[in-house]
């Protein structure tokens, strides 16, 4: 009886020592640094202008965005931070500024916009 106890203890301490094994391993990979993953831009840069550009138009016309279509979008660089669209009362700063000249469709009316590389900068032309 004694001996069973013995090789009963014995094979469950095996067990357990084993399964700590495993969960040490398993531990020690997930410990691994993972890499930072670089930023996602899910769009190309003139695809991003567009979507802005489209937005930007359904809002003022109160129209489904999936109406508006895309004419073009070419990458220009303007020469000031206002997209060379700035006003008399407005200050602009004289500098380069990547960004696209974007034409779009709606229901017949071709509109034209300048936006800057990053699309944030959205402007009619007017």
């Amino acid at each position: 009886m004694k001996r069973n106890l013995l090789l009963l203890a014995v094979l469950i301490a095996s067990l357990l020592a084993g399964y700590g094994l495993k969960r040490v391993t398993a531990n020690s990979e997930a410990a691994k640094p993972t890499p930072t993953p670089e930023v996602f831009q899910p769009l190309p840069a003139d695809q991003r202008a567009f979507e802005a550009v489209r937005a930007a138009l359904a809002e003022e016309l109160k129209v489904d965005p999936l109406t508006i279509t895309l004419e073009s979008a070419e990458a220009v660089e303007w020469t000031d931070s206002c997209l060379g669209l700035g006003g008399p009362a407005e200050s602009c700063l004289q500098a380069i500024t990547p960004g696209f000249l974007v034409t779009v469709k709606h229901g017949g009316t071709v509109y034209e916009f300048h936006t800057d590389q990053s699309a944030e900068s959205v402007r009619e032309v007017k």
